[in-house]
C-alpha cells in the first residue's frame, strides 16, 4: 500500500471565505488546525465535516467528556494522529 500525502490549503490558496470563516468559527482561538487544512482541499469534504462536527460539539445532548471521547475514539480507529493531537 502506498503512502499518499496531502497538500494542506494554505493561507491565500482559493477557497470559499464563508467555509474557512465557518471553521475558524468552530475553533475556540479562531485558527484552522491541520485536519481543517487538509480537508480545505475537498470543499464539499470540508463543508460536510465543518457542519457535522459543529453539530457535534454543539448540540448533542452528550456531556462534552463524552463527545470528546468520542472523537478521540474515532481518531484512534482512523489512525489520524492530527485529530488526536488538536
Amino acid at each position: 500500500m502506498s503512502s499518499v500525502r496531502v497538500t494542506p490549503w494554505q493561507d491565500g490558496d482559493p477557497a470559499p471565505n464563508e467555509l474557512v470563516e465557518g471553521i475558524k468559527a468552530r475553533r475556540p482561538n479562531g485558527e484552522l488546525i491541520g485536519i481543517d487544512r487538509v480537508l480545505l482541499r475537498s470543499f464539499p469534504l470540508a463543508t460536510g465535516w465543518n457542519g457535522l462536527l459543529g453539530r457535534v460539539r454543539a448540540e448533542f445532548d452528550l456531556k462534552l467528556e463524552y463527545r470528546e471521547l468520542i472523537m478521540c475514539r474515532v481518531a484512534v480507529l482512523n489512525r489520524a494522529e492530527f485529530e488526536w493531537g488538536a
